[in-house]
């Protein structure tokens, strides 16, 4: 085999923005662009197991208190799923 290489990881330069910033950018760029949500489309957008969520409510949106019903089905709005989406896994507590 070879001999591995050092790897130095390069500073990217936030310029003017801070760490929040380019979170919520970062975020933004792959969130779809509508204001409601299923919980299986979040649960897409935060790579959850539908039925994992659905047996752990505590691992919802909002501890899976629904913004509002859809045909229903229980939905939450965008601002509810931008801020579950920036709690880590240590964050959220589920409701046992």
């Amino acid at each position: 085999m070879g001999k591995v290489q050092s790897y130095k990881i390069p500073e990217i330069p936030f310029g003017s923005l801070t760490e929040p910033e380019v979170i919520m950018d970062g975020i933004l760029s792959f969130l779809p662009n509508k204001y409601w949500f299923s919980l299986r489309e979040a649960c897409e957008v935060k790579n959850l197991a539908y039925k994992t969520a659905c047996n752990r409510t505590g691992l919802q949106p909002n501890h899976g208190k629904a913004d509002g019903t859809i045909g229903g089905k229980k939905c939450f709005r965008r601002e509810t799923i931008i801020a579950w989406l920036m709690l880590s896994d240590e964050e959220i507590e589920p409701s046992a």
